[in-house]
């Protein structure tokens, strides 16, 4: 990650005449002696785990470059998660993830597929998981009955 944050500060430099470089918060009246980030690293990495990643992805599938599309998903699944968010915590209540027998890593292709099964199967909150969609396709014989 080190070699990627130097890449994308190579990619998009920030002049060192930016006036916004040298703001301590957005509402000091006085500014910092030292060089302020405009986009730190978390927001870096959030915007390519969430943006760029899923883009050129799809472009190398356009473009059928099986080589990029396969360097693309081995750094889908060692690049470390944004880290937990209400989403992730409450998949990962719901399906026992948090009992201390379950092992994994959790990374980037851990949270994000937690963040896609909670977006395609938790209707609402305040319907409760009884018309769990998930539930219906993994036991489709039992919740018929």
């Amino acid at each position: 990650l080190p070699a990627l944050r130097e890449l994308l500060d190579d990619m998009f430099p920030q002049p060192p005449w930016e006036p916004l470089n040298h703001l301590i918060s957005i509402t000091s009246k006085e500014s910092s002696k030292t060089f302020q980030r405009l986009i730190g690293f978390s927001r870096q990495r959030i915007l390519l785990i969430n943006s760029l990643l899923p883009f050129f992805f799809s472009w190398a599938q356009l473009q059928q470059d099986k080589n990029l599309e396969k360097h693309l998903f081995a750094l889908f699944l060692i690049l470390p998660s944004e880290g937990a968010n209400h989403k992730t915590k409450f998949m990962e209540n719901r399906l026992f993830l948090n009992h201390p027998d379950f092992k994994a890593t959790r990374n980037l292709s851990y949270h994000q597929g937690l963040i896609h099964l909670h977006d395609e199967c938790c209707r609402s909150f305040y319907e409760g998981c009884r018309q769990c969609s998930l539930l219906r396709m993994l036991y489709p014989r039992q919740h018929d009955q």
